[in-house]
């Protein structure tokens, strides 16, 4: 009896040392997990930052030219970010002063799931059609919609009318300088051919003028505001694209033109916002 016993408290303690090690294993790896994430966010928020070398947004746009310590510091960043990823294509700047890199894989599958030190990650990369080059008529942007506001996750404060008002430029900073764009149309679509708000924005260039046309047009039918900026034929498009879920295997697709010759660079007063919504 007295062996039994002891027996039965030997494969107890041994069962109890294996929950032990089990609970121990579990919360190292839960512990890992997390650190994981936040080294993740950290290398995100640096990538995201380390952009701050750039001619000015609004003086650019503006027609202001810039200086030729500017240009140089410009070149060498570029050169310097090139060299650490081949795919490197240049910046997407927003009017709330935040810059990311944008590159170009041979897919575009590649930067949904890698930042641009090439490492793996759920937030990827905002990263250009591989279709596309910047002379494309019409460049391709994706991001993921982060919570965190990373990547694309703010594109969705273009949903209200008052926020284009008070940001009405996006700019993409490239090799060559930079360039300013105005938002034509915010609109949903779905990229399942069967549903009813599908629409095909994946088109870098298009056959002719009625092709064009039709785009712009479709675009500006879906937005879910009139932003007051026209097309015109044959201007250079900027098409940003982040996952929405107001529709089924939904997008949040955000249609610019470029600026035109002569046209400033205006941030909208308070005051002006509330004659407007006037």
């Amino acid at each position: 009896m007295v062996l039994r016993n002891r027996t039965a408290r030997r494969r107890e303690n041994m069962l109890w040392r294996l929950v032990e090690w089990v609970c121990i294993a579990l919360a190292l790896a839960l512990i890992v997990s997390i650190a994981n994430r936040l080294v993740s966010r950290r290398a995100i928020r640096n990538e995201e930052q380390a952009s701050s070398v750039r001619i000015e947004t609004a003086r650019a746009v503006d027609d202001g030219l810039p200086t030729a310590d500017e240009i140089e510091e410009h070149a060498e960043q570029f050169d310097s970010l090139l060299t650490q990823n081949a795919d490197f294509q240049g910046w997407v700047l927003f009017g709330d002063s935040r810059s990311l890199y944008v590159c170009r894989g041979e897919d575009n599958a590649y930067y949904m799931t890698h930042r641009f030190d090439g490492r793996e990650d759920a937030a990827g990369m905002v990263f250009m059609d591989f279709q596309c080059t910047w002379e494309s008529q019409n460049v391709l942007l994706y991001g993921h919609n982060m919570k965190d506001g990373s990547r694309f996750g703010t594109l969705n404060r273009y949903e209200k009318p008052e926020y284009l008002l008070s940001h009405p430029w996006i700019s993409v900073q490239t090799e060559d300088g930079l360039r300013a764009y105005r938002p034509v149309a915010v609109f949903y679509a779905s990229t399942d051919p069967t549903n009813s708000a599908y629409f095909d924005f994946e088109q870098p260039n298009f056959g002719d003028k009625t092709d064009y046309r039709a785009y712009v047009a479709s675009a500006q039918e879906r937005s879910i505001y009139d932003t007051g900026t026209d097309v015109r034929d044959g201007e250079s498009l900027l098409t940003l694209v982040t996952c929405s879920s107001e529709v089924d295997s939904g997008r949040l697709v955000i249609l610019c033109r470029a600026q035109r010759r002569g046209e400033s660079y205006i941030v909208q007063t308070e005051e002006s916002i509330d004659e407007a919504k006037a």
